[in-house]
């Protein structure tokens, strides 16, 4: 809910995200970090808890499921202890190659907050072994938490997490640019939006005292895109017992789970009245929402009237969105749509349950509904005759509501011949999402790219390179290759990119005993001289034109 939009999409939805994770290095003196430092990246999303409750009372609720608040690493050794922990008897057991998390300043996602005094702890550590229920051993030492000048051990009072990664992946490592900052992209489908994941950054320095880890966890989760969007009911029968069910969506309608749905009642006055849902005057759903979005609260209402100026109603709030569900008190016959409102695609249709009950909430069968709709932008069908339970079922569909940047909205209203009458929101989606280039969509601003190709050696050496560049071009994906081959000293292959897209960049070897000897340039790098030299380079286009070079050499003692 606190994350805005500029209202741009993805021109190629594919089912898979990407977040752009970015880690700043700066030492004691707040000074940026020097280029080209590494920095590592990771990702941990499991094993986690999915049934989470919402707990709309206190007390924190566990997500991930090998944790605790008593970690005790031993200061510049590789034993972990934690006396709260259950590593080889617990059903979720961690193994050689899992991560251990300590939160030595940060607080994580289960409640648990680090203690001053263990700044020099927080980072990410692999698992050597599982020595008993309670220790393990890591494969790198811990820091000496020496920021005092001395060794300082605090005993068993670090937050700890363990897993690994099963839904995201991350880029393994980054190098710092001239502000001190890495960037890593973090990728996971869409069936796990709303899922809770760490991510780390940890770098390696040398200090007086020997070679120490810093690391940073930051709470991520895998987000959707902005704004979401909320259905609920349009209205429930008042003084009974009955069900809600609220789901939740991002921009591009994929579900979100593991989502927080709040509640309040409004106006459903005094003298005993009472109203909840699971239990609970006002606050949360007693669970998030599923893996299909949606949550289900238990709604008991009772001694509710029409007395006051305004009807009692229920108003429902998830990721910054509001819906409002009408409570129908002493009324005549009560018709009810869920959802009752609909974002549309052209031509796809949605399906709405249409519920017909007298005032107390008893189906009313055999009874004909019928529809239309505001605009001839949408359509409905008509159901057959409701069912025992006071159910039929009409397909909505948009035809024409898409238009770009700001969709059309319409209503479809459906009426029974005693009188009962609800109301349908259709809204449309904004067209730029799949054709960004179409009139009247916002113009995607490029940026000049030159990747060089280029001979590291002398001309005479005849190495043979390819870089395959792939990215986005207005709007469409986009793939080519610049070469080097036979005498060429430097081969330039200048395009253009949208601006704040992905390019990507692999630099292959082609010729015999030709060898990619590394980047050089500002396509989101300064200059690559890790061991072994990466054949990629991943960054995201900026406003100002950039260049870079691939370059290649002779690695025998001829080249063809």
């Amino acid at each position: 809910g606190q994350v805005t939009s500029n209202g741009t999409s993805p021109s190629d939805p594919n089912a898979t995200y990407s977040l752009t994770i970015s880690a700043e290095g700066i030492d004691h003196g707040s000074h940026p970090v020097l280029p080209g430092t590494v920095i590592n990246f990771g990702v941990m999303d499991s094993p986690v808890s999915k049934n989470f409750s919402s707990d709309s009372g206190s007390g924190s609720v566990v997500k991930f499921l090998i944790t605790g608040p008593s970690g005790d690493p031993k200061e510049s050794d590789v034993l972990f202890n934690a006396v709260d922990a259950h590593f080889q008897t617990a059903p979720n057991k961690p193994g050689p190659g899992d991560t251990l998390l300590l939160f030595g300043f940060s607080t994580t996602f289960d409640g648990f907050t680090a203690p001053a005094g263990n700044r020099d702890l927080e980072g990410a550590s692999e698992i050597q072994s599982v020595v008993s229920d309670t220790a393990l051993i890591v494969t790198h030492s811990f820091n000496a938490n020496d920021d005092t000048g001395m060794l300082t051990d605090n005993g068993p009072v670090i937050p700890y997490v363990i897993g690994h990664a099963t839904v995201g992946n991350i880029t393994a490592s980054a190098t710092t640019n001239a502000a001190g900052v890495a960037t890593a992209f973090i990728t996971y489908p869409a069936s796990h939006l709303g899922d809770y994941a760490y991510v780390w950054a940890q770098g390696t320095v040398s200090t007086a005292t020997g070679t120490k880890t810093v690391g940073h966890i930051y709470e991520s989760g895998y987000p959707g895109l902005a704004p979401a969007a909320l259905f609920a009911p349009s209205s429930i029968v008042g003084n009974t017992q009955t069900t809600v069910r609220v789901c939740l969506t991002d921009a591009l309608q994929q579900p979100l789970s593991q989502q927080l749905v709040g509640f309040v009642f409004e106006n459903i006055g005094g003298g005993g009245a009472v109203a909840t849902i699971d239990g609970h005057a006002g606050g949360a759903f007693a669970n998030l929402t599923d893996s299909s979005g949606c949550t289900v609260g238990a709604v008991v209402t009772s001694g509710l009237t029409n007395a006051g100026t305004k009807s009692p109603d229920i108003v429902v709030t998830a990721d910054g969105q509001t819906a409002t569900i009408a409570i129908s008190v002493g009324s005549a016959p009560l018709l009810q749509a869920s959802p009752a409102s609909v974002k549309e695609d052209n031509n796809v249709g949605t399906t709405v349950t249409l519920t017909l009950t007298d005032d107390h909430g008893t189906a009313i069968s055999g009874a004909l509904i019928s529809g239309t709709c505001s605009t001839a932008g949408a359509s409905t069908t008509s159901g057959a005759p409701t069912d025992a339970n006071g159910q039929t079922f009409v397909v909505v569909t948009n035809l024409s509501l898409n238009q770009p940047v700001t969709p059309q909205t319409a209503t479809c209203t459906y009426t029974t011949s005693n009188g009962a009458k609800v109301t349908v929101n259709v809204s449309g989606v904004n067209s730029c999402i799949n054709t960004p280039h179409a009139s009247g969509c916002p113009v995607t601003p490029q940026t000049s790219v030159t990747v060089n190709v280029s001979n590291s050696g002398l001309a005479a050496n005849q190495v043979t390179g390819n870089v395959a560049i792939s990215g986005i071009s207005q709007g469409q994906n986009f793939s080519q290759g610049c070469n080097i081959a036979g005498n060429n000293v430097l081969v330039p292959c200048v395009n253009s990119f949208d601006q704040n897209s992905v390019v990507t960049l692999v630099a292959t070897a082609i010729g015999a005993h030709t060898a990619f000897d590394g980047w050089v340039g500002s396509c989101g790098i300064t200059t690559h001289t890790t061991t072994p030299v990466s054949d990629k380079a991943i960054f995201t286009v900026g406003a100002n034109a950039t260049a870079c070079t691939a370059t290649f050499k002779c690695a025998g003692p001829s080249c063809p």
